[in-house]
Order: structure tokens, then sequence, then C-alpha cells
């Protein structure tokens, strides 16, 4: 499951319906949960045609602020449920 379907279930249990589109759905949950954006930017960037590519160091460091991200909305679902 992608992020995006993730946060698409996450707007749906809070009484929103989510945006069709990939990157909307992400920033509409990032603006309602105030998380940080800037990884899942970074990972749309990477998945771009023409991306580069990370180092080793790089991507160890984009999964740890991505996962951190994620954690939040875990929290936020858990606070809902």
């Amino acid at each position: 499951m992608s992020f995006a379907t993730l946060f698409a279930s996450v707007l749906r249990l809070s009484g929103v319906k989510p945006p069709v589109l990939k990157r909307d759905c992400v920033e509409t949950t990032v603006r309602r949960l105030a998380l940080d954006g800037e990884p899942f930017e970074r990972i749309f960037a990477l998945t771009d045609k023409g991306a580069q590519t990370l180092s080793g160091t790089g991507a160890n460091e984009l999964f740890g602020t991505h996962l951190a991200q994620i954690e939040r909305v875990i929290e936020a679902v858990d606070r809902t449920t």
C-alpha cells in the first residue's frame, strides 16, 4: 500500500472526501494533520522521470524522516478510533 492510499483512508476516517490525485491526497493530509510534507515531496521527486538517485546515507535519512511522519499519522488515527 502506498502512503497516498494510506492517507486517503485516514482522510475518510476523519470525514473528509480524499482528493483523487495522489499528490493532492498527500498535501491534504499533510495540512490536516500538520505533518512535515518535505519527505513526501522528496519521494515524489524521486519517482518523477529523470529524478536523481540517493546515496545510501541519503536514502536512510529520507526513510527516517518519512517514517517519523507516518508514525504521526498512526498516532492521529489512534486518537480518532
